[in-house]
């Protein structure tokens, strides 16, 4: 959802996955996702043509090295979580913004243990 979101935004997005087949899985959600929108009329064909141009896909964080933004919505797992923010500060630029997305880890708890930025 939010790189359906974000591209229908107009934002250029990297979505990143562990697997080929969880990128072919989330591409295939949001094509669908945005089909529904098109048969419902609530948007034009050209409109999503557009977004799903704006979607790249990669394997590793170094595919959105470049990246303002990065918004990690990996499984509710403090490790795993924890893994993949390290490897992605160390990987973007100096001003990017890193988010994460967890609706049941405490984010202040990651960071006091060890979560560092």
């Amino acid at each position: 959802g939010i790189v359906q979101v974000s591209a229908q935004a107009g934002l250029d997005v990297v979505m990143i996955d562990v697997a080929d087949e969880f990128v072919a899985r989330g591409m295939a959600g949001i094509e669908k996702g945005f089909g529904r929108m098109v048969d419902k009329g609530r948007m034009e064909a050209a409109d999503r043509d557009a977004a799903l141009a704006r979607i790249s896909t990669g394997l590793t964080v170094e595919a959105g090295a470049d990246a303002a933004l990065f918004i990690e919505a990996a499984p509710e797992s403090l490790d795993l979580k924890k893994d993949l923010l390290q490897r992605v500060s160390a990987t973007l630029r100096d001003d990017a913004i890193i988010a994460t997305n967890t609706s049941s880890l405490s984010v202040s708890a990651g960071m006091s243990k060890g979560l560092e930025m």
